[in-house]
């Protein structure tokens, strides 16, 4: 919502329509403040979030979401009637089906904490005894690489990458056995359409 504060400036002062694009639920705007290590400035971000998104959204001159009810109640009244829905589609004929040679979980996303990762990691670890013969992969950037290495604690079986190009990821995503986002919160999952 930075991006929102400067698109209504700019749109005032070039007296241009101003619409925000709301691409999760704009409560969790600011997540920072329930990791597990969060900080006086965590808590304080999510203050000011609870202050700049009604702030933003209410001098838009629209608002874009991707279903029906993504703005909560407290958010819908001073935006009412600037409102229109419309889902983003991905093409799935743009995915093509791989080789198969290796079996692998995969998930892909960041941030990491938002994403679920630590708890698909403790999941995949009360699993993956019975399945030597399959690999979790972790494509994204990891904002805490110590925690996520203590939760793998040394195991084989699981693999953490930086994230990868477009081209990359369909690839990933149409070679993998199984494809799990095991998120926190999603407006519309991106990576799932």
């Amino acid at each position: 919502f930075k991006l929102g504060m400067v698109g209504l400036m700019l749109g005032r002062l070039f007296r241009i329509p101003v619409v925000i694009d709301l691409p999760v639920n704009p409560e969790k705007s600011w997540t920072g403040a329930s990791r597990r290590n969060s900080t006086l400035l965590d808590r304080f971000k999510r203050r000011l979030a609870d202050v700049v998104v009604p702030f933003v959204l209410s001098k838009a001159d629209h608002v874009k979401v991707l279903f029906p009810g993504q703005l909560p109640p407290a958010l819908s009244g001073p935006t009412a009637g600037r409102v229109t829905t419309l889902h983003d589609f991905v093409p799935v004929s743009s995915l093509h089906p791989g080789t198969g040679e290796q079996r692998y979980v995969l998930s892909l996303g960041s941030p990491y904490h938002t994403k679920g990762m630590d708890t698909l990691i403790k999941a995949f670890r009360r699993v993956e005894g019975r399945h030597p013969d399959v690999t979790l992969l972790i494509v994204g950037h990891c904002e805490d690489p110590e925690l996520y290495g203590s939760l793998i604690g040394g195991s084989p079986s699981i693999r953490i990458m930086p994230g990868v190009t477009h081209n990359e990821a369909m690839r990933l995503m149409a070679e993998c056995e199984l494809f799990v986002l095991a998120s926190r919160t999603e407006g519309l999952a991106r990576v799932l359409l």
